[in-house]
């Protein structure tokens, strides 16, 4: 269910309007709807979102104003990073868990909403990196967190008649025994997370037909690297 909330109390004891809510689903939601006992999530621009308790009156809890926690993500190089995943640790109002989620813009930037005044653990997630994040932080200051690239090859497969489904592997120093794969229908592989080194990456697929070893190195400079594969036709013995 969802519906305007005209008379919600703020924290100060002013009357806020315009808030709305949704109903968490239960069991026995039709009977626990009749009598008034489904618990509602309370949101409002502005102010920290939050459960109402289960039976009460939700004027009878009060929204505090909401916090904001801005930061910056960038890689070790202090460049920006775009569109990771960064969450605040769901904090607990007393009836049921309140998250907050954002996604860093072009310039490195995440804002997380809704937050209440107090000490939260931040988590960052971006494909090509480690997860990184911070953790007792205080919503309203200014944080800054770095992101790890890990090493990471790949690329596509690709036969005579077009991209291939095959087995890669991938060697070298760092990492025993080697890492294999299978590539998709279209051909695309990926293999991580690799340490800084030196690798030969290899396809075959089902039938046999096979790519020549190819030699890449992974490194902090370039953690990333996109490597094609073609493989070669089985050679026919001629009787």
């Amino acid at each position: 269910l969802e519906s305007t909330l005209r008379d919600v109390a703020a924290s100060s004891g002013n009357r806020v309007v315009g808030a709305t809510r949704d109903g968490a689903p239960e069991a026995g939601d039709a009977e626990r709807a009749l009598s008034g006992s489904l618990r509602v999530f309370v949101a409002l621009p502005g102010f920290a979102s939050r459960w109402s308790a289960t039976g009460g009156r939700l004027g009878a809890a009060p929204l505090e104003r909401e916090v904001i926690l801005e930061g910056r993500i960038t890689t070790t190089a202090s460049l920006p990073v775009a569109h990771a995943v960064v969450r605040a640790d769901p904090r607990f109002d007393g009836e049921g868990a309140v998250a907050a989620v954002a996604l860093s813009d072009s310039d490195g930037v995440f804002r997380l909403h809704g937050l209440a005044a107090v000490p939260v653990s931040l988590s960052v997630e971006k494909p090509g990196f480690a997860v990184g994040g911070r953790s007792e932080v205080l919503p309203g200051e200014q944080v800054e967190i770095v992101l790890e690239a890990v090493g990471q090859v790949s690329g596509v497969v690709r036969a005579s008649a077009g991209p291939v489904p095959a087995t890669v592997t991938i060697a070298g120093s760092g990492i025993f025994p080697p890492l294999v794969t299978k590539s998709t229908r279209l051909g695309e592989y990926s293999l991580a997370p690799l340490p800084p080194g030196i690798y030969w990456v290899r396809a075959e697929t089902p039938g046999g037909e096979a790519s020549k070893p190819v030699v890449v190195e992974v490194s902090a400079a370039a953690p990333h690297r996109t490597i094609g594969l073609a493989v070669l036709p089985v050679p026919r013995v001629m009787g």
